[in-house]
């Protein structure tokens, strides 16, 4: 049996029990990340065929101009099939944009409490919900950050 064929089988029956699968920009994005807008979809999180989260990066200057983000979650709107579970998580660089757990947790991990706090800090942006409709700068600091933590109402799809 080819190893193609093996592969596709492999990641059908992982689909298929439900287990989340992280896919991958280059693999399986739409070509269409608008560079007009400064965004990058760098990563999904899918479970049982579901995109429960877009990991996003896009200019730190970026996190608090609305009318920006609301025109980047219309656009992902449109390239993606999302639902009221759906989140999309806000990074400043590609190299973070990752679950907590994935990143500081665990043997395998690189990185260490600087960088935890860094991330929470920093290079975590912003996190919207779909469900509620709520985004919020900086959902993790309690940092310096504090000061610039800001909740806000915007539409989703």
């Amino acid at each position: 049996m080819p190893n193609g064929l093996i592969i596709k089988r492999l990641l059908l029956l992982i689909s298929f029990l439900g287990t989340s699968i992280a896919m991958h920009a280059q693999e399986n994005f739409p070509p269409n990340n608008n560079d007009s807008l400064h965004y990058k979809v760098t990563k999904i999180d899918q479970k049982e065929g579901r995109i429960q989260r877009l990991f996003i990066v896009i200019d730190s200057t970026d996190v608090h101009n609305a009318g920006l983000i609301q025109k980047i979650i219309i656009e992902v709107c449109t390239n993606y099939t999302l639902n009221s579970n759906s989140r999309l998580s806000f990074f400043c660089c590609e190299k973070f944009a990752d679950y907590k757990d994935n990143l500081f947790l665990g043997d395998q991990t690189e990185f260490g409490i600087e960088d935890y706090y860094k991330w929470r800090d920093n290079y975590y942006l912003a996190e919207f919900d779909f469900s509620t409709k709520i985004y919020t700068s900086y959902p993790a600091s309690n940092g310096r950050k504090l000061k610039d933590k800001k909740t806000e109402i915007l539409q989703g799809c």
